[in-house]
């Protein structure tokens, strides 16, 4: 009898812990507890220009060669894979009034090798296990497209969740980033009952039910609820996969079992915005920023390659900026700063990183840019032998240079 106890009272306690494991699954507060601060002030980086030489160690530019099946002015998105770039052009043409995306596929020399199109997308993800493309077609209501990586759809479903960003950690697992109300006993998803959760972020593993959720919504904080739109990606996978929210200067990790906060942000009094902000109406949040041209509304693009990390802020009146942090030393680089003295080279860098590594950053350039600023680059030292065979194709229409960095320690 007491051997029959023993063994009753295992498998109560077991199954308390793999239904309190169960539980925890459905919402996990983020771990905030080892935030690190990156304290800076942005108007440090102007006060002098870096040369190319001293800040990278190695830089690679990739034409992505032109195809008679499309052309593309620019990137708006590019996802990098051990295999691939993967290009998104938003508004590649406009045809009866309706918008036509349409994302591309090189390899990593840049030729071409498969086309997607025939939707309206902002963003898409790339889930790397299964080698899919996925789309949410913004001319049709919670439409998800799936496509292999030779450019052919696979299948069209509806999603239960609707997002305003989503992607795949590298276990597969989706994350979606909007505001959600969830019923735990019931599993049922964007209800208005009062007795459901409400998240900003969930994570599912199969399209259907919710494995976690984090951060609760406030309405008053949300990117949908104001005018202010900072980037259509929220999630940002280099040496971890992050999250951030454009309105908070927190950065999160989503590792495979928690959210976990990472870094704060923080900015001199003449970049922040007053408290309330997000509280105020519409009009009264553009009257603030008119008010304050040097505030930052938002963050985004935040990549880390081992001590190096980069983030973009954007301004309320002056051109939005991508900066470069040492978390070692606490130096600050703007990338628009690392040129070549009285010459426009620095243009050939970018204006944004779009994608990370574990090595490389990586932004794009227009042929538009590249051949307006051609004089100054082909006679300069220190511009690539590649660019400038690029460039003397007279053929203007090409597609862009995907521009692969390398970054010294500073």
């Amino acid at each position: 009898m007491r051997y029959l106890r023993f063994i009753f009272f295992v498998l109560i306690t077991s199954y308390g812990q793999l239904y309190a494991r169960q539980e925890s699954k459905i919402k996990v507060k983020a771990d905030t507890s080892k935030i690190a601060e990156i304290r800076m002030d942005p108007r440090s980086a102007f006060q002098e220009s870096v040369a190319p030489e001293d800040f990278f160690k190695k830089v690679d530019f990739i034409p992505l060669k032109k195809s008679n099946k499309f052309s593309m002015e620019r990137v708006d998105q590019l996802e990098v894979t051990n295999e691939n770039y993967i290009v998104l052009n938003k508004r590649n043409s406009i045809k009866n009034g309706k918008i036509n995306s349409i994302i591309a596929i090189f390899s990593k020399s840049g030729d071409f090798q498969a086309l997607i199109s025939g939707f309206y997308a902002n963003f898409f993800a790339v889930d790397t296990i299964n080698k899919n493309i996925i789309v949410r077609d913004f001319s049709k209501v919670n439409k998800m497209l799936i496509f292999d990586f030779k450019g052919t759809l696979k299948k069209s479903v509806d999603m239960p969740f609707s997002a305003e960003t989503f992607n795949f950690l590298p276990n597969g697992e989706m994350a979606l980033y909007q505001n959600y109300s969830y019923h735990k006993e019931k599993g049922d998803m964007l209800s208005d009952r009062s007795d459901y959760q409400n998240f900003n972020l969930i994570l599912t593993k199969n399209f259907k039910s919710l494995s976690r959720g984090y951060l609760k919504f406030k309405p008053n904080l949300s990117d949908s609820n104001s005018f202010i739109y900072a980037s259509p990606k929220n999630f940002y996978s280099s040496e971890s996969f992050f999250f951030l929210q454009g309105y908070s200067n927190t950065v999160y990790e989503l590792t495979n079992d928690n959210l976990v906060g990472t870094f704060k942000i923080l900015l001199p009094l003449v970049n922040t915005l007053q408290d309330g902000f997000f509280n105020l109406q519409k009009a009264e949040q553009v009257k603030m920023l008119g008010l304050n041209k040097n505030a930052v509304y938002a963050f985004t693009d935040f990549y880390k390659i081992k001590d190096i990390v980069t983030f973009r802020l954007m301004y309320a009146g002056i051109p939005h900026q991508t900066f470069f942090y040492n978390l070692h030393s606490a130096a600050l680089v703007a990338l628009s700063q690392v040129k070549t003295d009285a010459s426009p080279i620095g243009l050939t860098f970018g204006s944004e990183i779009m994608a990370a590594d574990q090595e490389y950053f990586f932004s794009s350039v227009s042929a538009k840019t590249l051949f307006g600023n051609k004089k100054a680059i082909i006679n300069s030292n220190n511009s690539s032998a590649l660019l400038k065979q690029y460039l003397a194709n007279k053929d203007e229409s090409q597609n862009p240079v995907i521009v692969r960095m390398k970054i010294l320690k500073f």
